[in-house]
């Protein structure tokens, strides 16, 4: 029986984490996809969700008014500005009591009247949509959820077997409930899969 050396170990070790990390990799592609596909179903309807939704278009207006003063009277200005601050103002208090029941990672105290629009506030509903909806895709990916249990059996089978062949065969096997096909040369499969039934001749 064939031991398994320090540098035979070491290797295997290596494998794992690579083909580990290739396969979150693909998964968090796949999340990300999915994520993005359901955000942007829900993102029509996110303010409304928030109930901000007429506050978004009472704000739009304010802000369109202001726009079109900056074209025409100067002496509107005050009065738009205020509309619009205040407009932007409550959305904000809105969302951030929102952000801190949700869990947002989100700031909505950055509005700036004359730059800004209803635009601010929207980018910043559609990235949580987003983020939410990420979280939803994530936490029902089995596989995905599994790996790090996964990895560890992995690299526990790895330090803990005693020869080459029959610890090479239980981690493809492990390494499978992944959906990662280790690539085994098929002459060592052989031998882990004969050597049991000569020993019983």
């Amino acid at each position: 029986m064939k031991p398994l050396t320090k540098e035979v170990r070491e290797f295997w070790l290596n494998t794992v984490d690579e083909e580990f990390k290739e396969k979150r990799t693909a998964i968090e592609t796949e999340i990300n996809s999915q994520a993005q596909e359901m955000s942007d179903k829900k993102q029509s309807t996110m303010a409304k969700q928030c109930n901000v939704d007429k506050d978004l278009k009472a704000l739009e207006i304010a802000d369109n008014k202001y726009q079109q003063f900056l074209k025409t009277k100067s002496e509107m200005e005050d009065k738009l500005y205020t509309a619009v601050r205040e407009a932007g103002t409550k959305v904000a208090d809105k969302l951030s009591r929102i952000s801190n029941v949700r869990g947002w990672s989100i700031s909505f105290d950055g509005f700036e009247p004359k730059e800004d629009g209803v635009g601010y506030f929207v980018n910043k509903l559609n990235s949580a949509c987003y983020d939410e909806a990420y979280k939803v895709v994530q936490s029902g990916h089995k596989v995905y959820n599994d790996l790090k249990q996964t990895k560890t059996a992995c690299r526990i089978i790895l330090n803990t077997g005693s020869d080459i062949e029959s610890t090479v065969t239980t981690l493809k096997a492990e390494m499978g409930k992944a959906k990662i096909n280790l690539p085994i040369p098929a002459k060592l499969l052989q031998i882990a899969v004969t050597k049991p039934n000569s020993s019983c001749n």
